[in-house]
């Protein structure tokens, strides 16, 4: 699952990833992306933090507190340039973040890495 209200970051994600087998369901906005989250299994969730509505440390908290497990599985995709604040929330929840922009490499290495984890239950 990929969350960006970037269309063609969407575009992007979508052409890295589908040559290695993934499927990617992309959603433009957090609150269409939550009514899809418990209806199927998703192995890693693409999340950008800065979009409107429901941003994605929102999105994250419930996620969060409805299905921990799969908050492990959320990768933060982000633009800005960690400042503070948000280096020190992607640091308390223990996820990987991947800034933008990134290559398709480091996109290989994140899902790898959080295949990895799932696997082994960090």
């Amino acid at each position: 699952m990929a969350i960006d209200d970037e269309e063609a970051i969407r575009d992007i994600l979508v052409r890295l990833l589908s040559p290695d087998g993934h499927t990617v369901e992309c959603f433009a906005s957090a609150e269409e992306a939550l009514g899809h989250v418990q209806a199927s299994a998703h192995d890693i969730i693409l999340l950008d933090l800065r979009i409107p509505g429901i941003d994605g440390r929102q999105f994250y908290e419930r996620v969060r507190d409805t299905s921990p497990g799969l908050a492990g599985k959320i990768v933060f995709l982000t633009g800005d340039t960690m400042s503070p604040d948000t280096h020190q929330f992607i640091s308390s929840t223990g996820n990987i973040s991947l800034s933008k922009p990134f290559r398709r490499e480091d996109l290989r290495k994140v899902i790898f890495t959080v295949a990895q984890r799932t696997n082994t239950g960090k």
